[in-house]
C-alpha cells in the first residue's frame, strides 16, 4: 500500500493544531517526505506521527492504516521499533538539513568577510 498524503488543512485537523502549525513544522523540516504538488503542499500522514504531532490515539490510526492487526507481542515490538526507526530516520534528516544550511550560511559570511578585505 503507497504512502497516504494529507493536504497541510487536513493535516492540521487530523493533528488538531492549526494550519499554520503544520506551515512551521514543514519549513522547519519535522515533516519528512511533504512535497509540492500542483500548488499545494501535501504531508505524508507517517510523517505528522514521527514529528510527535498526531494525537496518540490518531497516531495509531495514521500509522496503522493498511496493516493487518498486531496480536503476537513480538510482532508489536517490531512494528514499534521499525516506527521509532522511521522517527529517528526522520530526525537524522532534518539534522542534516541544518547542517547543510549552517555550512551554507558559514561560507556565505567567510566570502562577506573576505570581500570586505578587499580593497
Amino acid at each position: 500500500m503507497g504512502e497516504r498524503y494529507l493536504t497541510q488543512t487536513e493535516a492540521a485537523r487530523r493533528a488538531g493544531v492549526s494550519k499554520d502549525s503544520i506551515i512551521r513544522a514543514r519549513r522547519a523540516g519535522r515533516l519528512a517526505g511533504a512535497r509540492l504538488a500542483e500548488g499545494r503542499w501535501l504531508i505524508p500522514a507517517e510523517a505528522l506521527v514521527a514529528a510527535g504531532l498526531a494525537p496518540s490515539d490518531e497516531s495509531e490510526t495514521l500509522s496503522r492504516q493498511g496493516e493487518p492487526d498486531v496480536e503476537d507481542t513480538g510482532e508489536a515490538c517490531d512494528v514499534e521499533l521499525a516506527r521509532s526507526g522511521a522517527r529517528i530516520a526522520a530526525l537524522e534528516d532534518v539534522v542534516a538539513r541544518q547542517d547543510e544550511e549552517l555550512r551554507f550560511l558559514r561560507q556565505l559570511l567567510a566570502d562577506a568577510v573576505a570581500a570586505r578585505r578587499q580593497p
